[in-house]
């Protein structure tokens, strides 16, 4: 609709007692229907009904913004979690909050960040899952990685441990076939790539040389443990040399 008055009812249906109150899943067993109806008809509107709808939104109090903000999250944490419920609704409240969340971001921080996150799409089991599709730029492939203000520190830190571990196996993979390509021993290649030997005191000239050849002729090694080695000096390093 087109129509000023009309979409004042998406602003009155956010204030709907039913939709507040604590335990809303258990008081209302309609919730689940009553948000995808909801969550399609807002994000059905034409492209200037929305702007008019979320510049609205940016200047109601902040009290307002978050209900509306919690409303979605609870509705997402709802379709993931609730047997019966099409998984897929979710992602229709992920573009609401991404909105949600542009309006956030260029009022200044009408609510801080954390109230963004979602701790069931944070600690789902498909996390890895859909942050390899995003990897792979699927891009008619819905993943949560697309929208990371909906992951809390601990998602984004077990992310970014999932990401070092599979770049490491890579970056293995990579190097055995150089040295199978080149009849070269396996051992004595991860030796000579993945170690650095340095003279104390030309530490950094020694260092950042040999750092440099590996980024322009073999920068794969770079995702592999490193160790140095300082020349003249017996000793492992263990972090204390």
């Amino acid at each position: 609709t087109d129509d000023p008055e009309n979409l004042c009812v998406f602003l009155v249906l956010f204030e709907n007692p039913l939709l507040l109150g604590e335990h809303r899943t258990a008081l209302f067993p309609g919730f689940g229907p009553a948000l995808q109806r909801l969550t399609a008809a807002m994000l059905s509107l034409p492209r200037d009904s929305q702007r008019l709808l979320f510049g609205w939104l940016k200047h109601m109090p902040s009290e307002y913004f978050a209900r509306v903000v919690d409303v979605m999250q609870q509705y997402v944490t709802f379709t993931l979690t609730q047997a019966g419920q099409n998984r897929t609704d979710a992602s229709a409240a992920v573009l609401l909050l991404r909105d949600l969340w542009d309006i956030n971001h260029e009022m200044g921080g009408i609510l801080p960040e954390w109230c963004f996150h979602n701790a069931t799409i944070s600690q789902s089991p498909d996390l890895q899952e859909h942050y390899s599709q995003w990897q792979q730029q699927q891009a008619l492939v819905f993943s949560y990685c697309k929208y990371p203000f909906l992951l809390n520190a601990d998602a984004k830190r077990r992310l970014l441990s999932f990401d070092a571990k599979r770049r490491m196996e890579s970056s293995t993979q990579e190097l055995v076939s150089l040295a199978w390509r080149q009849s070269l021993p396996v051992e004595a290649t991860f030796e000579q790539l993945l170690q650095f030997r340095v003279r104390r005191e030309h530490l950094l000239s020694d260092f950042c040389g040999q750092l440099w050849w590996r980024l322009e002729h073999q920068p794969a090694c770079l995702g592999l443990p490193l160790s140095v080695e300082f020349v003249d000096e017996l000793g492992v390093d263990a972090g204390g040399l």
